[in-house]
């Protein structure tokens, strides 16, 4: 096995050209002469109280707090933990729309209950038959 480096934060491009961070949470650490056999350790990074973190190496039954520097000296890991990071939601201005009178909102609902209704066939492939919206009260 090949030891590798890694960062505790990742920044990753988006095909908007807004970038993503992630933040390393978890690593297994794998000892051993193959994946079959050997002794699998893990570190845990848990939120605390106020936004404090604390990281935890997690060896069977044992568990020992650590710091991120130790964790982030560990060479064999297998696999790693990243949390995405929240990313900003940008959003375009909405068109500004005129307002419609009672009676243009009326009639614009009634047309697109009609133009509902007409799309709406039964198995056979005939028009179900539906309620006018004008007649409903």
């Amino acid at each position: 096995s090949k030891p590798i480096e890694f960062p505790a934060e990742l920044k990753l491009p988006l095909s908007d050209g807004r970038t993503c961070a992630y933040t390393l949470t978890g690593i297994v650490i794998h000892v051993g002469g193959s994946a079959s056999s050997g002794h699998y350790t893990a570190y845990v990074k848990r939120q605390g109280a106020k936004g404090k973190t604390q990281w935890y190496h997690m060896d069977d039954s044992f568990v020992e707090a650590v710091s991120e520097k130790t964790v982030l000296r560990q060479r064999d890991a297998y696999v790693l933990f990243y949390c995405r990071k929240e990313v900003k939601l940008e959003f375009t201005t909405p068109v500004p729309r005129g307002s419609m009178s009672a009676s243009e909102a009326k009639h614009f609902g009634e047309k697109r209950a009609r133009a509902r209704a007409n799309s709406i066939t039964s198995d056979s492939g005939t028009k179900e038959s539906t309620a006018s919206p004008t007649s409903i009260k």
